[in-house]
């Protein structure tokens, strides 16, 4: 049996919002620093933490065979808060030849006190069924286990035998049901229900093409000028964002502009404009995290050619491309998490709206990405886009890029081989990042809203099917005109709008009201600076300041907004 899940390691990473991950105590092995030889009574023939079979997922199990009061128990010396600290406990359990179980229960100790106490069967609603393996969650069980004080042991133990006066909960428990052989898997603290992040892109140092459309502004001789080729940084910016209760800031950058020679240095020189570049970003990125106690998705922006969304390139060329190989885009995101590594509140998106690709492609080069990410040490969440400008209602639908007509969700889910998906393993760490609009052609190019439920039902593709698997979802991008649009169809195959911005944002914000187990935040498209994001029509959607002297003042789409922050 199981008895004493305490936690310690990683303490602060389960306290912070949005960005938790599931913490793992017992898959193949004990992990995360948890002792377990606080395991007490019996023989250690009674209980082996490497059981070959039978088994939930990976190469081991527990098998438990208890006598009366056993357990299998893991220990760390620190109090945790069952309602700050984490949402639930979660279990693979397998009853073996036996429909019964009763006698098997889950009870937190404190001190050496026991403060919580529940059978697995309760647990469950049902009896447990004999070698299956059946999850149990204590957050969405039939009868939870309910407690909200502070924990040093968690224990999944046998009773059968022992007095009333020692059960707490003891009504439909049989004591008389003989020992059985009972095995337990993936053993997880379940992270902290997450609290829906809402935020803005911050658009402006992402940057393009000189005129004549042959080289990124970036790689130009000295490198990119504040004030030309992006706005100078003013922490007053994130101040306003701020003080509207905005949590999460995405603001936008040009890979050319940090790495300007492939695999080389970040930033691409130790004095100059490269060097300013760099500062500025990170000037703000601290400010907004570690003085506005702001999160911020850091996430570059690609220009082709001419100027258009260019997607996963570097001065126009396709990352996997000979120009541009996968091991480069690994080798940026390599030294950016090494930057970053250290702010929490600090995540990652890949790349702004990667497209005309191979999905398949793609999808392998997230992957070098989030294993380049990983080897630095790094933890934060990351955000992984999907291939033809990653739009939530084609998430499941086949594009033709890059000749593979391949999927969205094929390509995260054979991204390293056939039926071996994107991983992070072990953290269990990354989200689909999917953009919407509410335009015929769910770009944000046209002022026009198609309905008030435009904007759910294309999300909905996405997260119906990231929720059984287990994927959080990011909408990076949603934008649309506050004012009265124009009928005003951009294609005679459009249907006649019949939204209203009122409309379809109070009918956005009540589904991510109800979606906060999947959806877990969005950011607007976008916010900026004045004078360089002040257009309210799309494709800029502005939320920017309207008083650039002092950057005060809303416009209609941050009045339309704003109480949704």
């Amino acid at each position: 049996m199981l008895r004493a899940f305490a936690l310690l390691v990683l303490h602060a990473l389960l306290l912070t919002p949005a960005f938790a991950a599931d913490f793992v105590i017992y898959d193949d092995a004990t992990q995360n620093g948890f002792d377990q030889n606080c395991s007490y009574l019996g023989v250690p023939a009674d209980f082996d933490f490497a059981n070959a079979a039978p088994l939930h997922s990976g190469n081991l199990s527990i098998r438990f065979t208890p006598d009366q009061y056993d357990a299998v128990s893991w220990c760390t010396p620190a109090p945790y808060s069952a309602t700050a600290d984490y949402s639930g406990i979660s279990f693979w359990v397998n009853v073996g030849g036996s429909s019964q179980g009763a006698n098997i229960v889950l009870a937190l100790d404190n001190g050496g006190a026991q403060v919580a106490f529940q059978s697995l069967q309760t647990l469950y609603g049902a009896a447990l069924p004999a070698n299956t393996w059946v999850q149990i969650q204590t957050v969405s069980a039939a009868a939870p286990l309910a407690y909200g004080g502070t924990f040093d042991q968690i224990a999944l133990q046998d009773v059968s035998g022992v007095p009333a006066s020692d059960i707490v909960f003891r009504s439909g428990f049989d004591a008389s049901t003989a020992s059985i052989e009972v095995y337990f898997d993936d053993v997880v603290l379940q992270a902290p229900a997450p609290t829906q992040f809402r935020g803005t892109t911050i658009a402006g140092m992402e940057s393009g093409f000189n005129g004549a459309g042959t080289q990124h502004v970036c790689l130009q001789a000295g490198g990119p000028v504040a004030g030309t080729d992006y706005p100078a940084q003013d922490t007053r910016l994130v101040d306003y964002y701020s003080a509207k209760g905005v949590s999460m800031l995405r603001p936008l950058f040009a890979w050319e502009c940090m790495q300007p020679v492939l695999n080389g240095t970040i930033p691409g020189a130790a004095v100059g404009n490269y060097k300013a570049y760099f500062d500025a970003y990170k000037m703000m990125v601290d400010y907004a995290t570690n003085t506005k106690g702001m999160n911020v998705i850091i996430e570059p922006w690609e220009a082709a050619s001419d100027n258009s969304i260019g997607g996963a390139m570097w001065n126009g060329d396709l990352v996997g491309s000979a120009a541009v190989p996968r091991s480069a885009f690994a080798d940026f995101w390599s030294r950016m998490a090494a930057i970053f590594k250290d702010n929490p509140r600090v995540s990652y998106g890949l790349m702004s709206e990667p497209n005309h690709m191979s999905t398949a492609s793609w999808f392998a080069s997230a992957q070098a990405a989030i294993t380049a990410i990983r080897t630095t040490g790094s933890t934060q969440r990351i955000y992984v886009p999907g291939n033809a400008y990653t739009a939530a209602a084609t998430w499941t639908t086949a594009n033709s890029y890059g000749g593979d007509a391949v999927s969205n969700a094929e390509g995260w889910l054979n991204a390293n081989g056939v039926g071996m998906p994107l991983s992070d393993d072990p953290l269990n760490n990354i989200a689909l990042e999917v953009h919407t609009y509410v335009d015929c052609y769910q770009g944000g190019l046209y002022d026009e809203i198609t309905s008030n439920t435009a904007a759910r039902e294309q999300l909905d593709v996405a997260v119906q099917w990231a929720r059984p698997r287990g994927y959080p979802v990011y909408l990076g991008e949603i934008g649309m005109y506050a004012g009265n649009a124009p009928v005003n169809n951009p294609d005679p195959g459009c249907a006649v709008p019949t939204g209203t911005a009122a409309g379809a944002w109070a009918d956005f914000i009540n589904y991510a009201d109800a979606n906060t187990d999947t959806l877990i935040g969005f950011t607007w498209w976008a916010g900026g600076y004045p004078g360089w994001w002040d257009d309210v029509h799309a494709a800029h959607f502005s939320i920017t300041p309207t008083n650039g002297a002092t950057f005060t003042g809303d416009s209609i789409e941050m009045t339309l907004i704003q109480a949704a922050f």
